[in-house]
């Protein structure tokens, strides 16, 4: 099927999609369109808010695959699209040392990085995860270091972005408990902890 015949998709179904709320509807005109960076194809049925969310679809797409970001509109998260800044690391580059202060939320695009507290490896985390969130939280330094495990690719958000976040959305703020949930699970799990390792789990 060709690009002008919608790309797979009926005229019927194309029409209620870009009739459907803003997300569906410029991931449709931006699916048609076959990601080109300025649509020629139903451009007319996109608002000047639109128009910027197709814009910045791809970054989009990648926030809403955080656990932490998933549940927010697509508009609110052009925001942070828009001020997000990619940032690769070298196979054991240091991402952030224990101790240094808390100036951003990290969420990861392709490798991995390990958080580690002096010697002890207490965490793996991957693509779609956030990394240093929980200093952003309390004000304080960061309680363990993160460095990557491979070459790895992270988008950073400003401390000051995050934290405005989780004041004003409460699917945000959901989500961060979700997060803290799941890891003080996971440590209590992984049986008891040295006085290493222990400064990382209150945290």
């Amino acid at each position: 099927t060709s690009r002008g015949a919608g790309a797979g998709l009926t005229t019927e179904t194309i029409a209620k999609l870009i009739a459907a709320e803003p997300w569906l509807r410029v991931a449709t005109v931006h699916f048609i369109n076959e990601g080109a960076a300025y649509p020629t194809i139903h451009a007319g049925s996109l608002s000047d808010a639109d128009r910027e969310l197709y814009r910045l679809l791809d970054l989009v797409v990648f926030l809403k695959q955080a656990p932490l970001l998933r549940e927010l509109s697509a508009y609110f998260l052009v925001e942070q699209a828009e001020i997000a800044q990619w940032r690769v690391l070298s196979e054991a580059e240091v991402l952030f040392a224990q101790g240094d202060p808390g100036d951003a939320l990290y969420i990861i695009g392709q490798g991995t990085i390990e958080i580690r507290v002096g010697e002890h490896l207490v965490a793996t985390l991957g693509a779609g995860e956030c990394v240093g969130d929980l200093a952003l939280l309390d004000g304080e330094s960061r309680s363990a270091a993160a460095v990557a495990k491979q070459e790895t690719s992270l988008l950073r958000v400003p401390s000051d972005r995050f934290r405005n976040l989780i004041m004003t959305q409460q699917a945000a703020a959901r989500a961060m408990l979700r997060t803290l949930d799941q890891r003080i699970r996971s440590l209590q799990a992984s049986g008891p902890a040295n006085e290493t390792v222990q400064p990382f789990r209150m945290r």
